[in-house]
C-alpha cells in the first residue's frame, strides 16, 4: 500500500466499482481518501454508522481535522431509508444548534451512495469511558460535567434558531454520547433520534407511539411512549450523574424492565436510601438534587436545565471548584493513553487500566462568588476579603451594565 493518503484506495476498494465500502475498512487500510476527506482512524462503530477520524482537505493546502459518521452499506449497496431519515436529522438539527457544550456539526454529504455527516472532532474520550475506568470521579470533576451537560440541554431545549422557534428533545443522553476534551470541554453529541418540540408538547412526525433510545436511560414517560418535553432529557441527565458518582448505573435492566417497562405505578424515590448517601458522601444536597431529577412524576422534576444549573451552581460553592476537569484529566491519566482514546469512539466497552490514584479531596469551604453569567467557567483564583466589591460588580451586571471599569 502506497504511503500517500490520496492513492491508497486501490487495496479496499471494489476491483469493478471501485467503490469505498466503509464496512469494510480495516485499521491497516488506513488511511484512504473518501471524497474530499481523508480517513485516518477507527473512533468507533454501531448498527447504523461506523464513526472516523478524518481530515477535510481543500485547496491551497487547506486541512482540518473532523470526525465523519458514515452509514453502513445495507442492501444495493446503499444504506436504509429509515437510518439515511435519521442521519440527515442530526445533521439538519445539530447544523443549526451552536453551543460551547454541544457537538458542532460541519456537513452532510453522501459519498458512493454512503450519507454521512462530518462534526466537530473531539480529542479526549467519552463519559463512559471514563467512568468504566478505575479513577474515583472528584465532585468538583463531577459537577463541572453535570454542569456542562444542563448548559448544552439549556441550549438544546430553547429556541434552536430565530426562524425556527422551537427546542428539542434529545431522548438518547447515555454516557457514549457525552464527550470529553482533554481540555476540559464537555459535550453532548449524536441527536439521531430527538423529536422537535414547540409551545409545550409536541413531537416530530412518525414518533408518537414508538420507543426510541436506551432504555436504560429514558425517563418513565419516553419508556411508555408518551409526549415528551425537556424535564425526560433531566431524568436521563440525573441518571448520568449518579452513575458518575456510583461507578454503575443506578437502576439495573431488571428494574427497568420489570418496572418501567411494565407501566408499573411508581410512588417513591427511585433512589434507594445507600444510593442517597453515596451522593451526599460525593457532595452535601447532591442527593436531593438527584431525586427531584428521578422524580417519577416530571411536575416534581426540575422545570428546566436552567433550574437544574443553578442548583448544580450552588453545591459547587459549597464544594469548591478544584481539581478542575482539565487539570485532573491530565494529573490522573497517563499521557501514552490518551492518543489512543478518542472522545468520539462509540465503542468504548472495555474499561481502561488504572496506572495511578485521583484524590476524592476537596475543599469543604470557598469564599462566596459571583453568580455565572455566561458561557465562561468559574475562574480558578478567588477573591480574598473582598466581598463587598463582588456585591456591588454583581448588581452592575445584573441591572444591564456591558462595561465595568476597576481601578
Amino acid at each position: 500500500m502506497s504511503d500517500d493518503p490520496t492513492i491508497s484506495i486501490d487495496d479496499i476498494a471494489d476491483p469493478i466499482s471501485r467503490v469505498i465500502r466503509v464496512d469494510q475498512l480495516t485499521v491497516e487500510d488506513l488511511p484512504v481518501q473518501f471524497g474530499r476527506y481523508i480517513i485516518q482512524a477507527i473512533l468507533g462503530e454501531g448498527g447504523m454508522a461506523r464513526v472516523f477520524r478524518a481530515e477535510l482537505h481543500g485547496p491551497a493546502g487547506f486541512r482540518k481535522p473532523v470526525a465523519l459518521k458514515i452509514i453502513r452499506p445495507r442492501k444495493g449497496d446503499s444504506a436504509s431509508a429509515k437510518e439515511t431519515l435519521d442521519l440527515i436529522q442530526e445533521a439538519c438539527l445539530g447544523g443549526r444548534l451552536k453551543h460551547p457544550n454541544l457537538v458542532d456539526v460541519y456537513e452532510l454529504g453522501e459519498e458512493h451512495k454512503q450519507p454521512f455527516i462530518s462534526m466537530e472532532i473531539v480529542d479526549g474520550l467519552t463519559l463512559r469511558k471514563l467512568i468504566r475506568s478505575s479513577h474515583s470521579i472528584p465532585p468538583a470533576v463531577i459537577l463541572e460535567i453535570a454542569l456542562g451537560i444542563a448548559r448544552g440541554l439549556e441550549k438544546a431545549h430553547g429556541r434552536v434558531s430565530i426562524e425556527r422557534p422551537f427546542g428539542l428533545v434529545h431522548c438518547d443522553l447515555k454516557p457514549s454520547n457525552i464527550l470529553i476534551s482533554w481540555d476540559g470541554e464537555v459535550k453532548i453529541g449524536d441527536f439521531g433520534v430527538a423529536i422537535q418540540r414547540e409551545f409545550g408538547f409536541e413531537q416530530k412526525s412518525g414518533f408518537s407511539g414508538v420507543v426510541r433510545g436506551t432504555v436504560e436511560y429514558m425517563s418513565p414517560e419516553q419508556i411508555q411512549a408518551w409526549p415528551l418535553d425537556g424535564r425526560s432529557d433531566l431524568f436521563s441527565t440525573g441518571l448520568l450523574i449518579a452513575e458518575m458518582v456510583l461507578g454503575m448505573r443506578p437502576l439495573s435492566k431488571q428494574f427497568v424492565k420489570k418496572t418501567l417497562f411494565a407501566g408499573k405505578p411508581l410512588r417513591g424515590p427511585l433512589l434507594t436510601r445507600e444510593q442517597h448517601d453515596r451522593m451526599e458522601e460525593a457532595a452535601s444536597g447532591l442527593g436531593e438534587v438527584l431525586l427531584k431529577c428521578l422524580a417519577p412524576d416530571r411536575e416534581n422534576r426540575f422545570p428546566n436545565a436552567g433550574a437544574l444549573g443553578d442548583a448544580l451552581r450552588g453545591l459547587q460553592s459549597k464544594v469548591g471548584y478544584e481539581p478542575r476537569l482539565h487539570t485532573w484529566l491530565l494529573d490522573g491519566m497517563q499521557p501514552a493513553t490518551k492518543p489512543a482514546e478518542a472522545a468520539n469512539d462509540r465503542s468504548a466497552e472495555q474499561p481502561r487500566p488504572a496506572d495511578g490514584k485521583v484524590s476524592l479531596d476537596a475543599p469543604t469551604e470557598v469564599l462566596p462568588s459571583i453568580a455565572h453569567l455566561g458561557n465562561f467557567e468559574p475562574s480558578l483564583d478567588q477573591f480574598v476579603g473582598r466581598e463587598p466589591e463582588l456585591v456591588a460588580l454583581d448588581a452592575c451586571f445584573r441591572e444591564g451594565a456591558r462595561l465595568v471599569t476597576l481601578k
